[in-house]
């Protein structure tokens, strides 16, 4: 199961970017990816956010080491643990799924230039307490699906690079990112069209050009 939402997203009335950017600022705060998974799960927004924070019994905040977050919400008297993050870093945690299969759909999306993220679930047996760690809370995971994000280059990236590429000066991009996604956003606003350089984690051993 693939859920798309895409970050780029306006008031059916047609009101404006910035105007529609208030109106959520006004109801969500946080991490914007937190918001458009938050507005691209249903209708009924603020009693489903409700019921949430109701069942949560743990939450295990985003670990860039990780490259993950989960909860533990309690339903039904049963504890469920929620995992989201980085494909790679949830598939190395669950079983059962097909991990060339998932990273072949996590490909092309990133190649779309959406931000992907892996969904995964833990139905702890009944009796069980909720897991005080994370590592007991991050196993034996089952995956649900994923989601793709996009996060448009505000207008006036694309103009603002070609100056300086006129200026003679190259321009490099410093992400988290799935590479594949890097590259996809760098080419929507004409960086290293022609020739692009990926470098993993890691991968810079010395300072880059100018």
């Amino acid at each position: 199961m693939i859920a798309l939402w895409s970050a780029q997203y306006f008031d059916a009335r047609h009101a404006t970017r910035d105007e529609w950017s208030a109106i959520r600022v006004a109801m969500l705060q946080g991490d914007p990816t937190e918001i458009a998974l938050a507005e691209g799960s249903g209708p009924d927004l603020p009693a489903r956010l409700a019921a949430r924070d109701e069942r949560r019994r743990a939450l295990f905040r985003f670990d860039a080491r990780l490259r993950m977050m989960s909860t533990v919400a309690q339903h039904d008297g049963r504890f469920r643990v929620y995992v989201k993050g980085a494909p790679e870093a949830v598939l190395a945690r669950t079983s059962g799924a097909d991990r060339d299969a998932v990273m072949a759909v996590v490909a092309d999306l990133a190649q779309r230039g959406l931000r992907v993220l892996a969904v995964a679930v833990r139905d702890l047996p009944p009796g069980a307490g909720a897991p005080a760690r994370r590592e007991d809370a991050e196993a034996g995971l089952r995956l649900l699906g994923l989601a793709g994000l996009y996060d448009p280059p505000r207008p006036q990236v694309a103009g603002a690079v070609r100056r300086c590429h006129d200026a003679g000066l190259r321009v490099h991009i410093v992400t988290g990112d799935n590479g594949a996604t890097a590259a996809a956003v760098a080419a929507e606003v004409g960086i290293g069209v022609g020739a692009l350089d990926v470098l993993p984690s890691g991968g810079l051993s010395s300072p880059l050009p100018p």
